[in-house]
């Protein structure tokens, strides 16, 4: 129950961070992208400003939504390992390997190299409906990360299983580093290109 608790609390959190970034990312990007044209050159008026526009705040959008991605997924790992909850998601992911092998044992033959293992665990955990969402998530944001290629899969008495959660989890721990650096660094790029164009508009 406490642990049910912790990933709706850990969630919602989770979610108040996606939210604030993206939205704030877009609010700054309605005021700066207007401001800008404002100081565009008499010639650039018209067609050509609409598009400019449009161009810049779609792309910045689309820049804050990879961002708040980010940014929410960081803060939950960071939350899992501060609770010393990790450990769950490496169990999970364990389990699930080691479930899937003993219904489809001759599944390792259809797997040519990393990627199609990456891809035959992506749908696996895609199809377990045993894992919550934040497990869900996690594992499916932290296979996205890991490099497979470099496992031998002609090895010996190879424990495919532990290898890749070993990956996995190592992974996870890098990226469990909450902050909100990434954002402000994109705010600053619309900064300065909001200051290039007084600069130009005073010359």
């Amino acid at each position: 129950m406490d642990n049910i608790k912790f990933y709706a609390k850990t969630a919602t959190a989770g979610l108040v961070r996606w939210l604030l970034v993206f939205f704030g990312g877009i609010v700054t990007t309605l005021i700066i992208s207007p401001t800008i044209a404002l100081n565009a050159p008499e010639n650039f008026r018209g067609a050509p400003l609409v598009i400019f526009i449009v161009f810049f705040t779609l792309i910045f959008v689309a820049i804050y939504f990879i961002v708040a991605n980010k940014i929410s997924i960081s803060f939950i790992l960071g939350r899992l390992f501060d609770e010393k909850l990790s450990s769950f998601i490496g169990e999970k992911f364990y389990n699930l390997l080691y479930t899937f092998s003993e219904k489809q044992p001759n599944w390792l033959q259809s797997i040519k190299n990393g990627a199609s293992l990456k891809d035959k665990l992506l749908d696996s955990t895609k199809q377990d409906s045993s894992l919550n969402t934040i497990q869900h998530k996690v594992i499916t944001y932290g296979l996205k990360k890991i490099n497979l290629d470099d496992i031998n899969f002609q090895q010996e008495n190879l424990n495919l299983s532990q290898e890749v959660t070993n990956k996995l989890m190592q992974k996870l721990s890098e990226l469990a580093k909450h902050s909100y650096q990434l954002f402000w660094i994109v705010v600053g790029v619309q900064v300065v290109g909001l200051i290039a164009s007084f600069a130009y508009k005073l010359q």
